[in-house]
């Protein structure tokens, strides 16, 4: 028997008292998502091949300039090399800037600097000049460039006054399998004396290296595509 509240009419209990409607549970299975439908598509790998560098001779009547720098430790003891050849590729002059204390980049910009700076001075107006150092070939031919506070604004400033002189000369980038000998020339000869030292004739280390720039099969590289 029902007990009403007290109170509460009999004719009340349908109004204010109804019966507890009963709650339904519906199963829904879960399954786990298909291993295709949430996977991200793999990121393709970039693909790499191999090439053969070659250090190429100027035009006739052309010389051509192969700069770099070098910093033990970086920042280190520091050197800067420029290298001028021929349109035969024989030597014209070579020299080693011992800079001293300072960084690989400054080091680079410094072999731009003596390498147009000693070609002007040799006569030559038909020049090609080459780094293997991309970032310094981008800040020298960059004129919107302007940082004077940068480490080597100074450095930049007198490249891009070089280059603006009565002559034409061209500033490139290449691989380092085609710098070899201004490598050879920056890495292996820091212990000079400070300041510019000049080489009336290739060091004798240096001459197989310039003999297989210009005879030699070329250099291979692993580049990606």
């Amino acid at each position: 028997m029902e007990v009403l509240p007290a109170g509460a009419h009999p004719t009340n209990t349908v109004i204010f008292f109804p019966a507890p409607t009963p709650i339904y549970f519906r199963y829904v299975p879960v399954f786990p998502p298909t291993t295709t439908s949430c996977r991200q598509k793999p990121i393709p790998k970039p693909t790499k091949k191999t090439i053969t560098v070659r250090w190429n001779p100027p035009p006739v009547g052309w010389v051509k300039v192969n700069v770099d720098g070098s910093s033990k430790g970086n920042p280190g003891e520091s050197a800067a090399s420029a290298i001028c050849r021929s349109s035969e590729g024989k030597w014209i002059f070579g020299c080693t800037t011992r800079i001293g204390f300072t960084n690989s980049f400054m080091a680079e910009v410094w072999g731009i600097v003596q390498g147009l700076t000693m070609a002007w001075n040799c006569g030559f107006r038909k020049v090609i000049l080459e780094s293997d150092c991309l970032a310094a070939v981008n800040r020298v031919l960059g004129e919107d460039y302007q940082d004077p506070k940068h480490l080597c604004s100074h450095l930049i400033l007198a490249c891009r006054q070089l280059l603006k002189r009565d002559w034409i000369c061209q500033v490139r980038h290449v691989y380092r399998e085609a710098n070899f000998c201004a490598d050879f020339l920056a890495s292996n000869f820091r212990h000079l004396p400070m300041g510019r030292n000049c080489f009336i004739a290739p060091p004798p280390e240096l001459e197989k290296l310039m003999e297989e720039d210009l005879v030699g099969p070329g250099r291979t590289r692993i580049i990606k595509c």
